[in-house]
């Protein structure tokens, strides 16, 4: 009898935190199990790892990368086996423990292949690239067959951020792991050169029942651990790859350390997002690849040397229990505080209390070396604490206030049809400014496109009106002709007359005959010319057709080489002689922006002319010459080519072709914002590419290539090596 009334009294006082703290704690270690929640949990503990003390460099390695000036240096990307060779004999000389090489080599880059095969052999603490997953890419063979080879792939999570490195994977060392044992092997005694990097007592796998980070339906491939970033790219000592080729390196930056060779060059997008890439009140940065493979490098070397704590992450079991500890705590807390405070002060203050001391343990956990979830746990706290608040208000209100039951129900109903009617009032208001809003921009785009319209067709009515009445009049004038001179013949006929017959002779009637005629074709022939330039310049133009489309570029291409011909090259005053030859073949219908692409193609034309004008008054050259070409390249791209005998650009100025403002032409006659806007259309607007070139007989060439499907969105590029 007792423990019944006891277990009433229980019941009828703690039924809420019964009923809840279970509930909540099953409902949301079913949401974590499968993986719902996870997302929610990177960013904690990203902003966790974030706010961590930043580590100091790690004076045991150098970075060595390679920027954007560096391969204009090069002149080339990949940079020549030349160059390699001679960055690691420069760095060779200075005694580097060991030296990993974070680019891919699978073919050789000339010239210098020798020089880089005996680089490669002459030192073996040198170790090169390959991946081993998603597309394996080989190593240099040589590397290959000296074993000096690690595996370059990286992991990425869902979200597309690195927060894993493999130490191994398919049995093959990762590149960090590799250079880290070779350096720990270097300075140790022989009987200490087992690897610590592949010791699974030392770096515990993850494996998939860990929590907290992995997902146990994720799939766990080769030796993965979590990366215990020491900060960014800050940590490690960095020296620039022209540095290390003009012998401009301290040997103390080089001399026993681990030495890493990586691209950090936005061009060759080697860039990937960490927990450090995201930072309040800071813009967004990427990191290379480099950095992560040097951040495992020291991670392992720290670990082992220093002692420095690896992350890990707490099992199923723990991870199971730390939600229900938590579900039960934010339950207890809202039933005992039930009768002191308010509902949402009472929220607050658990809220508050509980976030902290959340945060505290996960964040001294990360410094231990564990992670600890707090995302997961603390939507359980706030989860059973808003539950059970409500449980409980709701409960005191029904005991006091049974007798406003009928009243209260009432005042619920109308108060649903309120937000009822407010909602849909403002459903109405909303469709209704939207319908306005697309108006005002329909008028607007009507406006513009109309006026346009109104423009070309006057332009288009002044010109073939007059062109039409010249086409149209010259059949009669021949005509005409025809009878005033039978009248002539027939007059000298019948009237013979010695003053006429010196007449006619005087002003040649034979040769006015025949010279009439032709003037007549030479005004018909102009007339149709005219007619064909117009109709070149409204296909230019494209004015009714400024969003992209697909695109008959041949038929542009013809049109835009007849007002080239017509205002540059035919009937010159200066009598230089320029020759267009084409070669235009049959293109797929390609998607683009036509007028952009017209803009860009008779932009390279203008300039071809100029350097060949150019060419032909300083080197007193007969005759200048220009070619255009297209082809169908390999079903998915299209090339345009713009080739002259012009006078060329000087070697220093290559690199600087494509910037903003920057011009070989004298003053007044060149912006320098030609190829730049070139640049920009191809490469920005239509994800192609436009090149320089210079043949090998010494012709200028500017290569325009084009996806024939357009990419609205270009795909991420931040995948595995």
């Amino acid at each position: 009898m007792l423990f019944k009334q006891i277990w009433q009294n229980i019941r009828e006082q703690w039924f809420g935190v019964i009923l809840i703290a279970p509930s909540v704690a099953i409902a949301i270690s079913a949401l974590g199990e499968i993986g719902v929640l996870q997302g929610l949990e990177w960013l904690a503990l990203d902003q966790i790892v974030r706010l961590r003390p930043q580590a100091p460099t790690d004076e045991r390695i150098t970075l060595v990368t390679i920027d954007e000036s560096d391969i204009r240096l090069a002149q080339q990307w990949p940079i020549s086996d030349q160059l390699m060779a001679q960055m690691i004999y420069n760095l060779a000389a200075k005694q580097p423990r060991v030296i990993g090489i974070d680019i891919f080599r699978d073919t050789s880059v000339e010239p210098g292949r020798a020089a880089l095969t005996r680089a490669f052999q002459e030192n073996p603490n040198v170790i090169g690239i390959e991946q081993v997953l998603n597309d394996p890419i080989p190593p240099p063979f040589v590397l290959a067959e000296l074993d000096q080879v690690a595996a370059s792939d990286l992991l990425l999570d869902r979200d597309g951020k690195i927060r894993r490195g493999y130490l191994s994977v398919n049995q093959q060392p990762s590149l960090g792991a590799r250079l880290a044992d070779m350096y720990l092997e270097s300075g140790e005694s022989e009987t200490e050169r087992k690897s610590p990097s592949q010791n699974q007592e030392i770096f515990p796998p993850l494996a998939a029942g860990d929590r907290g980070y992995v997902n146990p339906l994720s799939d766990i491939q080769g030796h993965q651990i979590l990366i215990n970033y020491r900060g960014g790219i800050e940590t490690f000592d960095r020296i620039s790859f022209q540095e290390v080729i003009e012998n401009q390196v301290p040997e103390e930056l080089i001399r026993d350390r681990l030495v890493l060779v990586g691209t950090t060059a936005s061009s060759v997008n080697d860039v990937y997002v960490t927990p450090y890439s995201s930072r309040f009140l800071q813009s967004f940065q990427r990191v290379s690849g480099v950095v992560i493979h040097g951040t495992i490098a020291s991670q392992i070397i720290s670990h082992v040397v220093d002692g420095r704590p690896i992350l890990r992450p707490i099992n199923t079991l723990t991870f199971h229990f730390w939600i229900i500890f938590w579900a039960t705590t934010g339950a207890i807390a809202a039933k005992v505080l039930a009768i002191y405070r308010s509902p949402i002060s009472r929220t607050f203050i658990i809220t508050a209390l509980g976030s902290v001391i959340l945060f505290g343990i996960s964040f001294s956990g990360t410094l231990l070396g564990f992670l600890v979830p707090i995302s997961i746990p603390w939507l359980a706290l706030v989860t059973t604490n808003i539950l059970t608040a409500n449980y409980e208000s709701r409960k005191r209100l029904k005991q006091i206030n049974q007798e406003l039951a009928i009243a209260n129900e009432k005042l619920a109903k109308y108060s649903r049809n309120l937000e009822q009617e407010v909602g849909d009032r403002t459903q109405e208001l909303s469709i209704t400014l939207k319908d306005l809003q697309v108006a005002q921009m329909s008028l607007i785009q009507a406006e513009k496109m109309a006026a346009l319209g109104q423009m070309v067709a006057g332009i288009a009515h002044e010109i073939n009106n007059p062109i039409n009445y010249i086409s149209g009049n010259v059949g009669h004038a021949k005509e005409y002709v025809n009878e005033l001179l039978g009248i002539i013949d027939l007059f000298t006929e019948k009237y013979a007359d010695a003053d006429i017959e010196k007449h006619l002779e005087e002003i040649d009637l034979d040769y006015l005959r025949y010279d009439f005629y032709k003037l007549l074709e030479s005004i018909a022939k102009g007339a149709h010319r005219v007619e064909d330039i117009v109709l070149s310049l409204r296909t230019f133009s494209h004015l009714d057709e400024s969003e992209l489309k697909q695109t008959d570029l041949i038929k542009d291409l013809e049109s835009i080489l007849l007002v080239l011909v017509s205002s540059r090259i035919s009937n010159r005053k200066d009598h230089l002689i320029i020759t267009l030859e084409k070669d235009l073949n049959q293109l797929p219908l390609v998607e683009c922006y036509p007028a952009k692409i017209n803009q860009v193609v008779l932009g390279l034309l203008e300039n071809a002319v100029d350097a060949v004008e150019e060419n032909l008054r300083e080197n007193n050259i007969e005759k200048g010459k220009i070619t255009v070409k297209a082809q169908n390249l390999n079903n998915q791209e299209i090339v345009i080519q713009v080739i002259d005998n012009g006078i060329g650009i000087p070697e220093n100025l290559v690199s600087k072709i494509f910037d903003p403002f920057f011009t070989t032409k004298p003053v007044g006659k060149g912006t320098g914002m030609g190829l730049a806007i070139a640049h920009s259309v191809v490469i920005e607007q239509h994800h192609g590419s436009l090149k320089y070139e210079k043949s090998e007989e010494g012709l200028t060439q500017f290569t325009i290539v084009l996806p024939i499907v357009h990419c609205l969105y270009p795909t991420s590029l931040n995948s595995v090596k």
